[in-house]
């Protein structure tokens, strides 16, 4: 197990309800306060030969263990407990209860059954693997939400709103959708699971494929989008402005920062990125285990 020291919900069950204790190894609980010590836990544990990682923390905390795990050509499974704020990518996996319920249900399963997901690869401005991001008013809302003083449910809808009328500075992206010429969008969404974000379901109804990334691109009316928010974030929108389309790779340019699996990563505006189909990791089939 590798817990993130700082996410949200670590003090108590560092502090209060070890609940692994006696369940597994003293000496493969690992806790980490910064990404070397993750890096570092992850290489450990494969060292260790170990079959399965449960993550507790965030989805930031999940998009290092990723990274790390694709460095270190780590296969183990992962079990994402959510420990974190928003846990996104743990509900999207169907993980979204007490991380000590979850783990100790999965602990007593007569089996700990698996499925492969493929990841979001980004090259260029940086080589990172994930599981969303977010361009354009995506990356001004998450750096709306980042300084906030106090987080959650509540602050993420804050932000989306200050997003959806206009009242955040950003700059858009050119991206080409098929074969067609670029376009200008002020916001480009891409993932490879259908409800990263709570409810939101922002790359249309249809599941995506297993080899290829769901998109969202959209152009903000003069009027705002208010109005039209939400069908947009639940994958349903009429709007022109809106589209949603699959493909395994395309490219963005003029980017100036993204919010990738809610990690916030900053460009020069020249900057371009290509997206494309990453490896495939192995995550714990919550449906398989039972509802959680």
């Amino acid at each position: 197990m590798i817990i993130n020291s700082h996410a949200r919900q670590a003090p108590r069950y560092l502090e209060r309800n070890q609940f692994w204790k006696g369940a597994i190894p003293d000496t493969n609980v690992l806790v980490t306060s910064c990404i070397a010590d993750l890096e570092a836990a992850v290489a450990i544990l494969r060292e260790r030969e170990v079959d399965v990682i449960a993550s507790l923390g965030g989805d930031g905390t999940l998009h290092h263990l990723v990274n790390a795990m694709d460095t270190t050509r780590c296969s183990a499974t992962i079990l994402p407990l959510a420990g974190g704020t928003i846990n996104g990518i743990a509900r999207a996996f169907g993980f979204s209860g007490r991380s000590d319920q979850v783990f100790l249900r999965t602990l007593i399963a007569d089996a700990m059954p698996a499925r492969q997901q493929h990841m979001l690869r980004l090259e260029g401005a940086i080589t990172r693997i994930g599981f969303t991001m977010a361009a354009g008013l995506g990356f001004a809302a998450a750096r709306s939400y980042a300084v906030l003083p106090r987080r959650g449910t509540a602050a993420v809808i804050r932000s989306v709103v200050m997003a959806a009328t206009g009242r955040l500075t950003h700059s858009g992206v050119e991206i080409a959708l098929g074969s067609t010429e670029r376009e200008y969008f002020d916001l480009v969404a891409a993932g490879t699971i259908t409800e990263p974000f709570l409810w939101f379901r922002p790359f249309g109804r249809q599941p995506i494929g297993s080899a290829e990334l769901g998109f969202t691109a959209l152009k903000v009316p003069r009027s705002g989008l208010l109005l039209g928010c939400w069908p947009m974030l639940r994958g349903d929108s009429k709007n022109p402005g809106v589209q949603y389309f699959r493909a395994p790779q395309t490219q963005i340019d003029r980017c100036d920062g993204i919010v990738f699996d809610g990690e916030l990563y900053e460009f020069d505006k020249t900057s371009s990125l290509i997206l494309k189909i990453g490896p495939k990791i192995n995550i714990m089939d919550a449906h398989a285990l039972g509802r959680f």
